[in-house]
């Protein structure tokens, strides 16, 4: 549970009993014992809180020094009359001043619910949109409730303001059911809690574990060798990807041990939706890719659909692909991730300064899996053929080099297949006879040739 808590910023804690304020002041004391300061903010009285709070002190044998790390401030019948009084906003003002006063890293909203009246339901949204977006902005927050409150039952999405979710179940006195969820992944842990009064104890099991965080493993059905090198490519670093090159070795290795199942059709000349079926009659709940040679028409799509496979028809966005197949999984096995996008693309430079700068960004895209296409094209006119005129026809995400004594252009086009060249080239220069394509190559081709110019 202490890898979970250093892993994760935001937590919800939610049960039906007032056992989520007990395990959030533990979850609050385990990083108080780290070296972190900790404010918590309680609509209980300190009469409630303080017992607890000691009880947790002297029960883990906290350093009384620690206690200076520690803030506890308790809005018990006054919170309701400072919204009336003062207004949500200043209150933020309040609560922000006094976590930078404190230099807090750490904060802790017990039985958050009771903040609230359940006609506050917009404002419930608001205070959590302050809560996890400026508040966790470089802190920990912890926030627990009932789930039988009616101000918190009227707002549906609560969870989505959070990385992990802890619900509480209790099956008798003293011993309770953790049942905790990475809200952006597949992955899910279950711990037995025993707490004996008599010794003040509290023990942690864990029983179940379903961790994503492992290496993924993929089935790719196809014997293209052109479509294998593509996926070894984009996943082999961050995926156990296993091969099936003929129908019957695809039938016997297509079940419930793979996370997502691949498959490019054997005939490229025809629909096949064969192996889509095997789904439905294994009853697998493994999602199926299907990877159309030919384009599919809204019919076919829906037919794939309706057998439970999502269809791509080639050439497709590299981009969108990868993205669904990390929603499918909920992990991030994709390499082009927003950090790349601030580093490469958000200063929108287009216009490469020599071929040596147009490289260097070709060895980072190959360098973070990322799909492109290169082109040289040869010019024989000096109509319109400025690097400024190319850029204004091209996306931010493209870089061009234009080397104008050997009448030539270097294109980097990314998330663009070899087959989508004429859109490009038509693109720039309206099918005028005074270009001429070269040389063409892609990610696949550079990387497996391990050659970085045309």
């Amino acid at each position: 549970m202490e890898k979970l808590l250093n892993r994760f910023s935001k937590i919800i804690i939610k049960d039906k009993t007032n056992v989520s304020s007990l395990l959030a002041i533990l979850f609050a004391l385990h990083y108080l014992k780290v070296g972190f300061r900790v404010v918590i903010f309680s609509p209980m009285p300190c009469e409630i809180v303080c017992p607890m709070l000691q009880n947790m002190f002297n029960l883990f044998k906290v350093d009384k020094e620690l206690l200076k790390k520690i803030k506890l401030l308790t809005f018990y019948d006054n919170f309701d009359e400072l919204k009336t009084l003062y207004g949500i906003e200043f209150l933020k003002t309040e609560i922000n001043k006094i976590l930078d006063d404190f230099n807090a890293d750490v904060v802790v909203f017990l039985r958050f619910e009771m903040f609230f009246t359940p006609t506050e339901s917009l404002l419930i949204q608001d205070f959590l949109k302050f809560i996890t977006i400026k508040i966790a902005f470089g802190k920990k927050v912890i926030l627990s409730f009932k789930m039988d409150n009616l101000a918190i039952k009227n707002v549906f999405d609560i969870a989505d303001y959070f990385e992990l979710s802890v619900e509480v179940d209790e099956k008798r006195e003293g011993f309770y059911i953790l049942n905790v969820k990475n809200l952006y992944s597949l992955e899910n842990y279950t711990y037995q809690v025993i707490i004996d009064k008599e010794t003040k104890g509290i023990q942690f099991k864990k029983v179940f574990s379903t961790d994503y965080s492992s290496i993924t493993s993929f089935l790719l059905i196809s014997n293209n060798e052109y479509i294998n090198r593509l996926h070894q490519y984009l996943f082999s670093e961050r995926v156990n990807l296993e091969a099936a090159t003929t129908p019957e070795d695809a039938i016997l290795k297509v079940g419930p041990k793979y996370d997502i199942i691949i498959y490019y059709p054997f005939e490229v000349d025809r629909k096949d939706f064969t192996i889509c079926r095997l789904k439905r009659e294994k009853n697998l709940k493994v999602p199926i890719i299907y990877l159309s040679p030919i384009f599919l028409k809204n019919i076919e799509r829906s037919m794939a659909s309706k057998i439970g496979c999502l269809s791509f028809s080639i050439p497709f966005s590299i981009e969108e692909y990868c993205g669904t197949l990390e929603t499918l999984l909920s992990v991030h096995l994709y390499t082009h991730y927003p950090e790349l996008n601030l580093d490469i693309f958000k200063k929108n430079k287009i216009i490469c300064d020599s071929l040596d700068e147009l490289m260097q960004y070709t060895k980072t895209f190959l360098n973070y899996r990322m799909f492109f296409t290169l082109f040289l094209m040869r010019y024989n006119t000096s109509d319109y053929i400025t690097p400024e005129f190319i850029a204004s026809k091209i996306r931010a995400t493209d870089k061009l080099y234009i080397d104008t004594n050997e009448k030539t252009i270097f294109l980097l086009a990314y998330d663009i297949w070899k087959q989508q060249k004429d859109i490009i080239i038509d693109k720039i220069v309206n099918n005028s006879n005074n270009y001429e394509i070269i040389n063409v190559k892609d990610a696949i081709d550079m990387f497996y040739e391990g050659k970085f110019r045309l």
